[in-house]
């Protein structure tokens, strides 16, 4: 879409990181697993990691033996948007968590077919903004998609009753 799009221009500007980072700020990866709706495993240059996806945060799909409502959704959803696919990772201020998963926002695809991930599972109604200072240099677009996303009453607005 049009934000996308734009958002695609000025990336570089908006996501260098203040400081070094162990792994490059705007990287390609091969998925290798997909976790959850939010997180999947990489392959970097020949070594795994784990990346938890800035912004965003949906259900999950195993806690304590009971799924939350729409975890099987968002996992699947992620799965069908990356799983076995080139992504581009790219930094924002920081660049772990404390679990050392790296953070970053996930995009698939390429030129005009690119698709935001963090942003397409939100619009889905599979996730909801989650924004953690200092990285929320999407926290504007993300809240509105989870509006839009809640309008429509799709994905876990019509699946859970919220």
């Amino acid at each position: 879409n049009f934000l996308t799009a734009l958002l695609s221009l000025f990336l570089p500007w908006l996501s260098t990181p203040s400081t070094p980072v162990a792994a490059p700020a705007d990287t390609s990866a091969e998925v290798v697993s997909v976790i959850d709706g939010d997180t999947i495993i990489v392959n970097i240059g020949g070594h795994k990691e784990t990346v938890r996806y800035i912004g965003i945060d949906t259900p999950e799909p195993r806690r304590e033996g009971v799924p939350e409502c729409g975890g099987h959704e968002a996992t699947e959803f992620n799965r069908t948007l990356v799983e076995n696919q080139t992504v581009r990772l790219v930094a924002d201020a920081e660049d772990r968590d404390q679990y050392d998963r790296l953070l970053r926002y996930v995009y698939v695809g390429k030129g005009t077919a690119e698709v935001f991930v963090n942003e397409a599972i939100i619009a889905e109604g599979l996730a909801t903004p989650l924004t953690i200072k200092p990285n929320n240099t999407y926290a504007s677009a993300f809240n509105e998609a989870a509006r839009a996303a809640e309008a429509d009453g799709v994905g876990n607005w019509a699946l859970c009753g919220e």
